[in-house]
């Protein structure tokens, strides 16, 4: 058995309880057997970023990690990396169209898991 990258992205602000919804969702997708280079093989996870990012920067950033092998998420049984999304509302827009203000929206958790 090798390993599979996975990165999956779920709404909410509490870490803990969205990553287990995400556990919970991969598991009833793809079985309980184990193996399955998903989310579901994983028990723990850490958060890699002091600070929320728009979801293309989080992407950007999980996918930097992945290709360069960060120890912190390196091992297929260890912990999947966490990364908080903002998102920009109508309400954080300013009149000239910059954001002034980007709420918490999300959690993309991601890294390597048993295939």
């Amino acid at each position: 058995m090798g390993a599979a990258t996975f990165a999956v992205y779920g709404t909410g602000s509490d870490p803990e309880a969205v990553f287990w919804r995400l556990v919970d969702q991969a598991l009833i997708e793809n079985g309980h057997g184990g193996y399955t280079g998903t989310i579901a093989e994983k028990t723990e996870y850490i958060v890699l970023t002091d600070q929320a990012l728009p979801y293309p920067d989080a992407t950007a950033t999980a996918r930097a990690l992945i290709n360069d092998h960060d120890p912190r998420i390196n091992d297929s049984r260890g912990p999947a990396g966490a990364i908080a999304v903002t998102q920009m509302t109508p309400r954080s827009m300013t009149a000239d169209g910059v954001a002034d203000a980007l709420l918490p929206e999300g959690w993309l958790f991601f890294g390597y898991a048993p295939w």
